[in-house]
């Protein structure tokens, strides 16, 4: 990724999807972005929303924003990265809802309350409980190192 690129990346992963525009998505600029609002794709969730349809497989959507919105295959890579990364962070906060008072509340609540009681900023997604050593790798190399972009 170029740095205008990873800062776009770093800023677009800072905060939730909330009511972003769809030019808030990493490597989609003016041209790309008419496409997809003329495709009926003008925020960024709807797009989410299309990656979810592809059954969150990266190559599925990577194949229709080539083929139906003429994105090149970088355009393609780093919006699929994107959404995959932000898929993974909100299935993770879930996955703790979940656990912290389902299924564990006393391990999981006291692991989860020691990684979150200081600053998430410089930790490295290698040392989030309960995610292993394939997983973290699978974001390393999608460029995501650390848990705070």
């Amino acid at each position: 990724m170029s740095s205008s690129t990873t800062t776009k990346f770093h800023e677009f992963m800072a905060e939730s999807l909330g009511d972003k525009n769809i030019r808030d998505v990493p490597v989609i600029g003016d041209v790309l972005g008419a496409k997809l609002s003329e495709a009926g794709y003008e925020k960024a969730y709807t797009l989410f929303g299309k990656f979810l349809l592809c059954h969150k497989d990266v190559e599925e959507f990577q194949d229709w924003i080539q083929t139906q919105c003429g994105a090149n295959s970088h355009q393609a890579k780093t919006a699929a990265q994107s959404l995959f990364a932000d898929l993974f962070l909100l299935s993770l906060f879930f996955a703790y809802v979940i656990l912290d008072f389902l299924i564990m509340p006393s391990t999981t609540s006291q692991k989860f309350r020691d990684f979150t009681g200081e600053s998430l900023k410089d930790k490295h997604v290698s040392e989030i409980p309960g995610l292993g050593p394939k997983l973290a790798s699978n974001l390393e190399e999608s460029g995501i190192t650390k848990v705070c972009l």
